[in-house]
């Protein structure tokens, strides 16, 4: 159990080594509200609240999981960060439910004093950026939704913090170099409140790997079949759009020019790449020189061909690999929202034909809610500006890069807000956005055999054919490795990092350094479970448990988070890996005792302890439920006690002095639970009791139970058992008035009793 620093509401509920809830034949929608409104005390909402929630996305994945999102609202508009994630496992069981709603979501109107352009000019300024606006459409719905000729947009969302709600504008700003701005921008005052860059750096002829690498590094014929293209004179499909972009100005709502385009010669698009003379070369040959103004245009139509290739490919292993399954359902780029992949960005930003500084050595993605088309953008890459070593290559023909900034597409669909925007933004959960990058991109070509990992230490790793420290070391680098094959760095040392470097690795938190830590962790899994179960299926079986904990991560995760989320993978799963995921994690650092307070808390506490085995299961046979009988109470009408009522103890407390006792026999040794509903008025609406309201008026009254909270008693014992109770759950007094109890055991072996239930009345004092 996680609770939310700014609402206080529960950020996660789950079990890391079980499920909330037992089957059901009801569905995933049901059975997770049903959870919520029967806990809904513990999450601190009342009715009104459960009424105001809206679901926004809902899917089912390889696994037979659903994932469900809702947002909360308040009069049709959207909280910023606040609404409700449940993922329902194939047989109806809970796996975990969160995402730290507000009680009573409100503010005072919903009325803004700026309008939407003055909000885009507050983000534009902010970032010292010169942005065109355009004209704006009109204005919908209660969020005033508008959008601009430039692809601009805001719409009005419920921003709160720790004190307050605020009404305020949520701006996509597209601010040419200073990145894709996601922001609010206070409705009243103009202040702007958050603001983050959703840009994440980082029949043919193609290579499968990077030109020159040992494996992968000739161009060999491909087949551009139809289900990748759909225009036989350029490079578009239902999956992607590759054209140039050498003046960096193309952005959503804007199409490339006929130049941009790629088209065929003869009826393919067999461009053999040309070496070309440049600062320093790999073996093979540069692929443009940055002392030649335009030489990049030489092999213009070979990148885009080789970037088409890379794309379309990716997109397809991340759709069909077992354990992925990233298509259509979970958000995939393809259909109305493919990817537009550009070659040669910024190629021409500079003096005479050449980028500037700013476009080079570097890609980027660019990931907006599903059914909005995702950018990525290749560059030219150089030692021309002040990079040491770096060759004059494009980052279009290495796949590791491309299928890296690729996977930032399925990080940031699987993990979002409630509307739908990417949430690993924080320090945290955006390293392990690049480690999850990284990873996917190397376990591809490993598995390919372009990649090849053996025993040694410090083999797999990214941007080989730039030449570019990307990264400080290996992938493969274990914890303890001292063979000078993994030097770390001064500041965190030699061999493998662990949680506890991180921050460190670069002397500050840096998210690709500190990425380096988790990608590390997720090959020396993927080595374990290879080593465990055979390289088919233990492949299959880590994409699985890594592409799941996605799923079932709650948005901005730590990195606690996300191994508690792929332990409850391998749960719902049944794969029976726990021991295995945890003496992993634990090697790392992650282990049971460590701790971390948040996404942004750049200062986590390792801990290298593993948790003790599961017991075994209960003895066969058990299928007998306990029994409850003589269920009453000392005094059912009584004031409220002084004392508290514990809500979970084992041992009997002395009798209140006010208050009432809980008495009844059990047939066997059991957990015993009770419930406390309060009694209140209501109106019939179909066989639903609703709040009454002047909508209602006239309507049948009925009386409807709202929950105050619930005791627990663990191993009861069979025969007489009594609880105290003041009156009280824990230290909070019910009201006055009348309630229920409802009272049910559940055994050792999960065997559940029939309920019993009985009504008192709380009196004044």
């Amino acid at each position: 159990m996680r609770s939310d620093p700014l609402t206080g509401g529960l950020r996660l509920l789950a079990k890391r080594d079980g499920f909330l809830t037992g089957p059901r034949a009801a569905s995933p929608r049901r059975v997770a509200l049903d959870y919520l409104g029967q806990r809904a005390d513990a999450f601190g909402l009342d009715e009104d609240d459960l009424a105001a929630f809206e679901l926004s996305h809902g899917y089912t994945s390889e696994s037979g999981a659903t994932h469900l999102q809702w947002q909360q609202t308040y009069r049709g508009i959207p909280a910023f960060d606040e609404g409700l994630r449940a993922n329902v496992a194939a047989d109806g069981q809970l796996i975990n439910i969160g995402g730290a709603p507000r009680p009573d979501l409100a503010v005072a109107s919903t009325v803004p004093r700026i309008g939407a352009r003055e909000a885009l000019h507050t983000v534009a300024r902010s970032a010292f950026a010169r942005v065109p606006l355009g004209p704006a459409g009109p204005s919908r719905g209660p969020q005033r939704a508008t959008r601009f000729d430039r692809g601009h947009r805001a719409s009005l969302v419920l921003f709160g913090d720790p004190s307050r709600v605020r009404l305020g504008w949520r701006v996509l700003l597209w601010a040419g170099t200073e990145g894709v701005l996601d922001a609010v921008v206070d409705a009243g005052t103009g202040e702007l409140l958050y603001r983050n860059d959703l840009t994440r750096n980082a029949a043919a002829l193609a290579f499968d790997n990077h030109p020159g690498a040992p494996q992968g590094g000739v161009q060999t014929p491909k087949d551009f079949s139809a289900a990748w293209l759909s225009d036989p004179g350029r490079l578009i499909g239902p999956n992607a759009w590759v054209h140039s972009d050498p003046n960096d100005t193309h952005f959503e709502g804007t199409l490339p020019t006929a130049t941009d385009e790629i088209p065929p010669t003869g009826g393919a698009w067999n461009y053999v790449q040309a070496p070309q003379a440049g600062l320093i070369c790999p073996a093979v040959g540069c692929s443009w020189a940055a002392t030649s103004g335009g030489s990049w245009m030489t092999n213009r139509r070979q990148a885009g061909t080789q970037l088409f290739y890379f794309v379309n490919l990716f997109h397809d292993h991340l759709r069909d690999a077992p354990g992925i399954g990233f298509g259509a359902s979970s958000g995939s780029f393809e259909g109305s929202d493919p990817l537009y992949a550009q070659i040669d960005d910024g190629a021409g930003t500079g003096m005479g034909s050449l980028p500037d500084c700013s476009s080079v050595n570097n890609a980027s993605m660019i990931v907006l809610p599903d059914g909005t088309p995702g950018l990525m953008e290749t560059f030219l890459w150089t030692s021309g500006c002040g990079a040491a070593g770096v060759y004059d290559v494009n980052g279009a023909d290495d796949a590791s890069i491309v299928y890296h900034e690729y996977t930032h597409g399925l990080s940031l669909r699987l993990v979002t807000d409630p509307a739908g925007y990417g949430a690993l933004n924080g320090p945290q959960s955006a390293a392990m956005g690049e480690g999850i990058s990284d990873w996917y991109a190397l376990d591809f070509l490993e598995a390919f055999g372009f990649q090849p990992d053996t025993s040694a230490p410090a083999e797999i790793r990214a941007a080989v054919y730039e030449n570019a420290a990307a990264r400080t070391q290996g992938f493969d680098c274990p914890v303890g490795e001292s063979t000078g094959a993994c030097p770390g760095t001064p500041t965190a040392g030699s061999g493998g990092y662990t949680y506890g470097d991180f921050g460190r690795i670069l002397g500050s938190p840096e998210v690709h350094a500190d990425g380096e830590i988790w990608v590390e962790t997720l090959w020396d899994l993927r080595r374990a479970l290879i080593g465990a179960h055979g390289a088919s299926d233990g492949i299959n079986r880590v994409r699985a448990l890594i592409t799941d904990g996605l799923r079932l991560s709650p948005a901005g995760p730590t990195f606690l988070d996300m191994r508690n989320a792929i332990v409850q993978a391998d749960v719902n799963r049944g794969f029976g890996d726990r021991d295995l995921i945890w003496a992993v994690f634990a090697a790392r650092g992650m282990g049971v005792n460590a701790r971390t307070s948040a996404d942004n808390d750049t200062h986590p506490v390792e801990d290298f302890t593993a948790p003790p085995p599961l017991p075994g299961p209960p003895p066969p046979g058990d299928e007998t439920a306990p029994v409850i009988s003589g269920f009453t109470m000392t005094a059912k009408r009584f004031r409220v006690g002084l004392d508290r009522t514990p809500q979970a103890a084992a041992k009997r407390r002395r009798r209140t002095p006010v208050g009432s006792e809980f008495r009844f026999r059990l047939s066997e040794r059991a957990k015993v639970v009770i419930t406390i509903e309060r009694a209140l008025p209501g109106q019939k609406v179909g066989r639903s009791c609703r709040p009454p309201s002047r909508r209602l008026r006239g309507r049948v009254r009925c009386t409807r139970y709202k929950k105050q909270g619930s005791i627990t008693r663990s191993k009861r014992p069979a025969g007489r058992n009594a609880i105290d109770f003041s009156g009280r759950i824990g230290i909070r007094p019910l009201p006055r008035g009348r309630h229920r109890v409802t009272v049910s055991a559940t055994d050792a072996a999960g065997n559940r009793s029939k309920r019993r239930r009985i009504s008192f009345t709380i009196v004044r004092k």
